[in-house]
C-alpha cells in the first residue's frame, strides 16, 4: 500500500512539471454554445456574470481567430 501512495505521489509531481500544450489562443480556444432559448433564459434569470462571460469569450475568439 506504502508503494502504491509513493507511486501516486511521484506521478501527481510529475504531472504538475510538464509543460501545458503548445499553441496558440486560436488553437485551444473553442465558442461556447447555449443549448437553446431556455438556456439564455435561465442564465438572465439566475447568472448575468456567467452568461456576459460566455458572450464576452466567444466575442474575442470570434475576433481574435476568424479570417
Amino acid at each position: 500500500m506504502v508503494r502504491i501512495g509513493a507511486l501516486l505521489t511521484s506521478v501527481a509531481a510529475l504531472t504538475a512539471c510538464m509543460p501545458a500544450p503548445g499553441g496558440d489562443y486560436c488553437d485551444i480556444a473553442r465558442t461556447k454554445y447555449f443549448g437553446g432559448v431556455g438556456t439564455i433564459e435561465w442564465l438572465v434569470r439566475n447568472d448575468r456574470p456567467l452568461l456576459a462571460q460566455i458572450v464576452s469569450e466567444n466575442e474575442t475568439r470570434r475576433e481574435l481567430c476568424d479570417d
